[in-house]
């Protein structure tokens, strides 16, 4: 009886890692399903692989202008 009770406290140890883990987990399988469709466009289609990092580029450089503009022109210290 003692050995099922030894069980149970690991399967319950068990079970708490992993919900625990389980947003870590899940953000490796998402990342690693992304990196493969990647690769896998970029072998088959290499077009829109090169669109997709044309356009990629073009947003991030939008973002880094809208970045340095100042949202208010409001000067706060005097």
């Amino acid at each position: 009886m003692e050995i099922f009770l030894l069980l149970l406290d690991e399967l319950d140890d068990a079970v708490a890692t992993l919900c625990m883990l389980w947003s870590r987990l899940w953000g490796l399988l998402l990342s690693s399903g992304l990196f493969a469709l990647s690769v896998l466009v970029a072998m088959y289609w290499p077009w829109l692989a090169g669109v997709g990092v044309l356009l990629l580029m073009s947003c991030w450089a939008g973002l880094s202008l809208l970045r340095l503009k100042p949202l208010l022109g409001f000067k706060t210290d005097t």
